[in-house]
């Protein structure tokens, strides 16, 4: 016998022994038991726990998000991506009680998202100086673009997630400012939430109800559902004008062995004003001869001021694994908004001594519909040792907005005495548009990591942009 193999026989033989010498007393004292009961010992079940891991689009747990999509379209690690990102998961949303985008964001470097004050009409917002309002919202990776007061505003209650991108981003999402983006993440369907309705009260006669409820349909959690909504009655800060709400947003998911289907959708109605008026620096930022104006001063009419707006989507997000390190991913969405918009706002003083401001008439209605779809297909490989993640996509967009917006006059009134029931005395020449924007996309990113502590990530796209406007008064066209 060679010298390995007396080791291992004695090796085995002690293990055998050590073994037997263990387990001989169990097997005794199970004997004895089922010999004095004739019964047998049931042992207690263990139950092991393990947490879902992030995903870019799951639950943030706390206050920090390791995982995000956002910069590089596909789902990274936050530490290995090369842009700056800020997240605010929905637990610190719920912590500040932020009831906008822009209310969510007012403590995160690098972003003024409240450059005209109070306002809950829209989000107006600049990314390191430059405006992104227009261009830079975008929901689950697909852009909302805006134009003139046709917005989207997004409801916070029904976001998983608000993901501010500082930065250029025109690599894969195409025509934007260098300032960077904001992406909203919906809630999505899961097997582990917890249901919850709520019921809300609070300052300007604030009345709210909501409700997050979802789980699984089928047993084997394939089939998911989720229903989140809002209802809310409530004044402002500024006298007359309301933020009412009412939003709903269902979703669903099928969940196969290779591919996975969800799809999204909300429809979302809001009846609110002009809150910010516009109003002159002297009596506001400085004292004004008789004094500051009121925060509750109304520059409008009752009865006639008001913004509605009603918006709704609905798409999906569609992927498949044809193997481990092969995947292909569609997101695709359809959204329209509609907005009556009548607003008189402050245009300077009239007499400061007095006290009386001038005044403006803005009146609009406009309507936007929009379709979108992005197409990536992502390989994962390696050679000589440097890993890659590369990136392929074909995206597409095409916007269509309907325009008809017209100044006038109208009397001044009293800012520390109004008084209330004038009307428009005359018009401007109004404008009357359809704007029609389409870009088609193709982009190509690969992420390599080599030498276990450097990430480079190397990025190009080409992009077929058309954009035409119609002067629906006289007919004429410019693209």
């Amino acid at each position: 016998m060679t010298f390995l193999t007396r080791t291992r026989f004695k090796t085995a033989l002690l293990g055998s022994v050590a073994i037997l010498c263990t387990s001989l007393p169990t097997q005794l004292l199970a004997q004895q038991a089922t010999d004095e009961t004739n019964e047998e010992i049931v042992v207690d079940p263990l139950l092991i726990e393990a947490e879902r891991q992030e995903t870019a689009t799951s639950p943030v747990k706390g206050y920090v998000a390791g995982q995000s999509a956002t910069a590089t379209k596909t789902d990274t690690p936050i530490a290995e991506t090369p842009q700056s990102i800020s997240v605010i998961g929905n637990t610190e949303i719920e912590a500040r009680q932020a009831q906008s985008v822009s209310e969510t964001l007012n403590y995160t470097a690098g972003i003024q998202p409240d450059k005209f004050g109070y306002d809950k009409r829209l989000d107006w917002f600049n990314i390191r100086g430059f405006d992104e309002t227009q261009n830079g919202l975008y929901r689950d990776g697909l852009q909302q673009r805006s134009y003139s007061f046709v917005s989207w505003q997004q409801e916070t209650y029904g976001l998983e997630r608000i993901e501010l991108m500082r930065g250029p981003t025109s690599v894969l999402y195409g025509q934007n400012a260098p300032g960077g983006l904001i992406n909203t993440v919906s809630k999505r369907p899961r097997a582990d939430m917890e249901n919850e309705i709520e019921l809300q009260t609070g300052s300007h006669n604030r009345k709210q109800g909501s409700f997050d409820i979802g789980g699984k349909i089928v047993e084997d959690g394939s089939v998911l559902f989720r229903a989140t909504g809002l209802l809310r009655d409530s004044d402002t800060q500024v006298n007359y004008v309301e933020d009412d709400r009412v939003y709903f947003a269902p979703s669903l998911t099928w969940e196969g062995e290779d591919t996975s289907l969800t799809l999204l959708s909300y429809y979302q109605e809001d009846n609110t004003g002009g809150a910010n008026s516009w109003l002159p620096a002297n009596g506001t930022f400085r004292d004004a001869i008789n004094g500051a104006i009121p925060t509750d001063f109304f520059t409008g009419e009752p009865g006639y001021d008001h913004y509605d707006r009603t918006q709704y989507a609905i798409g999906y997000e569609f992927s498949h694994n044809f193997t481990d390190s092969l995947m292909f991913r569609q997101n695709a969405r359809y959204s329209y908004v509609e907005v009556d918009y009548d607003s008189l706002y402050g245009n300077g003083w009239a007499d400061e001594a007095v006290g009386t401001l001038n005044r403006g008439v803005q009146e609009t209605d406009q309507e936007g519909d929009s379709f979108a779809i992005d197409n990536q297909l992502q390989a994962k490989f390696e050679t000589s040792g440097i890993r890659h993640t590369m990136l392929g996509g074909l995206d597409y967009q095409r916007y269509v907005f309907d325009r008809f917006l017209r100044y006038g006059t109208i009397d001044s009134i009293n800012v520390y005495n109004p008084s209330y029931g004038s009307r428009p005395t005359s018009y401007f020449t109004p404008t009357d548009e359809k704007l029609t924007a389409e870009q088609v996309g193709v982009y190509l990113q690969d992420q390599i990591e080599f030498d276990e502590h450097w990430v480079l990530t190397l990025g190009g796209r080409h992009d077929w942009a058309d954009e035409t406007t119609l002067n629906q008064q006289n007919g004429t066209e410019s693209s």
